[in-house]
């Protein structure tokens, strides 16, 4: 806000003052408001009228700066009926008592905002980093400046390298020079399949910005910016069937034991185990891929890609009266399960 007081100092009454002060381009007039007269902005005149002998007039001109840089705002005297004792209505003078000036120092940011993920397809439990930059523009310097990253619901916090809180989001930068960046990394580990968006955006700075307002949730704006990272999980299933159920002692049955990745990422180091229990003795078996040991019991598969379907066959001679149960289960793999 500018402010323009006239006074007269005189022993005469006044008539016919009249003040100019044009606004300069870097600023738009917003309002104003003067003890007495009209103020004309698009004509830069407060016609006063008469001021009476020690008589003060005051003029309030709000604008909103445009520009950055310095402004300087020139007003002065342009008109009165009578003569001035020391100065001479709108001659320019800057050194006449009836013509001052003012001068503002207009600071502007320009702050934009990129983050990225590394990698950005990650293994259930594996750990990534989010990488936020943050550069200014200008032309001014940045001070205040902080970004919040409240990490999503599918991640967890494991470290970050810079001035960062994790319990709150906040990433305090502080000051920003003039085309200038700064970077944060924030290294979490994924807890879920399912892809994660992470959501970062400038939140406050003391000066505005070019183009963007700080912590209004605006996608579209440069100080702010998400990425999504798609989590990976091999999902192994396990089925279990014999043929036939019921038989007599002496006779064989055949075990079917079919494993199937029905997760998102491929997986290898794949072992099931099958060890036949007292009462079944091992005739034969036939696998799809991968080997068996009768011995121990286990099945090295090996390799099992998304979509992949494979099979052990195991044939048994019943050598005793009664019930038997036989139990195989997936006893290793090399990826995380998401539900086993």
């Amino acid at each position: 806000t500018y402010a323009i007081t006239v006074n007269n100092e005189g022993d005469f009454t006044a008539t016919g003052v009249q003040i100019f002060d044009l606004l300069p381009s870097q600023v738009s007039y917003v309002s104003s408001s003067s003890s007495t007269g009209t103020y004309t902005p698009a004509t830069g005149a407060w016609n006063i009228g008469t001021m009476m002998p020690d008589a003060m007039a005051t003029l309030y001109i709000t604008v909103k700066v445009e520009e950055a840089g310095e402004i300087t705002n020139v007003v002065q005297v342009t008109a009165a009926d009578q003569p001035d004792v020391d100065s001479t209505p709108n001659n320019n003078n800057p050194d006449e008592d009836d013509q001052d000036e003012v001068t503002i120092t207009a600071e502007q940011i320009d702050l934009s905002l990129n983050k990225n993920a590394s990698p950005t397809t990650v293994a259930l439990g594996d750990e990534f980093v989010y990488t936020i930059t943050i550069t200014n523009d200008g032309p001014s310097n940045a001070t205040g400046v902080q970004v919040n990253d409240d990490l999503p619901t599918g991640v967890s916090y494991v470290s970050a390298d810079g001035n960062y809180n994790p319990a709150t989001g906040l990433w305090n930068v502080g000051d920003l020079a003039a085309n200038a960046s700064t970077t944060l990394n924030i290294t979490v580990t994924l807890d879920v399949e399912n892809d994660v968006t992470n959501i970062a955006q400038v939140v406050a700075a003391d000066q505005p910005d070019v183009d963007s307002t700080p912590d209004n949730d605006i996608a579209s704006e440069d100080d702010q910016d998400e990425i999504t990272v798609g989590g990976t999980a091999a999902d192994l299933e396990l089925y279990k069937s014999v043929w036939p159920k019921k038989i007599g002692v002496g006779g064989e049955v055949t075990f079917t034991i079919v494993v199937e990745n029905n997760g998102s990422a491929n997986t290898d180091g794949v072992q099931v185990t099958d060890q036949l229990p007292e009462g079944l003795e091992l005739v034969d078996f036939n696998t799809s891929v991968g080997t068996y040991n009768p011995g121990s019991g286990i099945w090295n598969i090996g390799e099992l890609y998304v979509g992949e379907q494979e099979f052990l066959e195991i044939t048994a001679t019943v050598t005793g009266a009664g019930a038997f149960t036989n139990v195989a289960q997936v006893t290793n793999s090399n990826q995380p399960d998401p539900d086993s």
